[in-house]
């Protein structure tokens, strides 16, 4: 009975949002913002013989147009610096935010999705500094082990760190290889998956025997959100059109099958996933 209470529930708030969200979106235009760094696989620029197009691709953009299919609504895809993705989408320049993680402030400042995928917060470090790895029981025995270093602008609260104990002055993931090589770090954060999908940009770092990596212990794996702009007009339909969509890919299968077609395989599952 609870079962079909709830299956009810959920075909309701798909009718409405079928029936009143396109009054103020169909036909139009969405501008979603992302990273000129690139997030691979969940989004990054397109290459034709080594060469960058405009073109943006990944598991992102996939789902996004399966759920404006619907409504007929198109995305189009900006790309420049992370911090200037969020500051002219918060200002409601840009609509929304794909792949992003969630802090008290973010909360503030958008509207935050439905989660749609799931990553695992890791540690890389120089195996000729640690041939047995790091003995450590939670994230907090990381800074015992030196400097800690991390892409700029990003945030790593959910890595069980507060952004203040990371080095943020890396650019790009080569930056923070480079600079763990010639000792400048000891250890850099990164989500597993992503350092992993740096391979579809032709950097397969992932796969350079002088570095180890592991999980951090102890942290859950980190649910990824699109964040939409509370200055956007349609700001709350926007966000019912993409949550209820999120669902229906949930409940169909199909947003587990898109993840694994760009992570085919990954260390630990998540319920978002699997």
């Amino acid at each position: 009975m609870r079962i079909l209470y709830s299956c009810l529930i959920l075909l309701s708030l798909f009718s409405i949002v079928s029936l009143s969200q396109p009054a103020a979106l169909n036909g139009e235009a969405v501008i979603f913002c992302v990273e000129e760094g690139e997030w691979p696989p969940f989004n990054y620029t397109k290459r034709v013989n080594e060469q960058k197009t405009s073109e943006t691709l990944g598991y992102d953009i996939d789902v996004i147009n399966m759920i404006f299919s619907e409504y007929g609504i198109k995305a189009e895809f900006v790309v420049m610096p992370w911090k200037r993705c969020l500051l002219r989408t918060r200002k409601g320049v840009y609509q929304a935010v794909p792949s992003a993680s969630s802090s008290p402030q973010r909360e503030k400042d958008y509207l935050l999705s439905e989660a749609y995928y799931t990553i695992t917060p890791s540690y890389f470090y120089l195996k000729k500094k640690y041939p047995h790895g790091l003995a450590i029981k939670n994230a907090s025995e990381l800074k015992k082990q030196g400097k800690i270093c991390g892409r700029h602008g990003y945030n790593y609260v959910n890595f069980g760190l507060k952004n203040d104990d990371v080095c943020m002055g890396s650019r790009t993931y080569k930056s923070l290889v480079d600079m763990t090589l010639k000792g400048r770090c000891d250890i850099f954060l990164a989500r597993y998956e992503t350092f992993l999908g740096l391979s579809y940009i032709g950097q397969d770092f992932i796969s350079d025997r002088r570095f180890g990596h592991a999980p951090i212990p102890n942290v859950e794996p980190e649910k990824f959100y699109i964040m939409i702009s509370r200055n956007f007009k349609y700001a709350q339909e926007l966000k019912a059109i993409i949550d209820s969509g999120i669902l229906k890919l949930k409940s169909s299968g199909k947003l587990q099958s898109t993840f694994k077609k760009y992570v085919p395989s990954r260390n630990g599952s998540s319920e978002l996933n699997n």
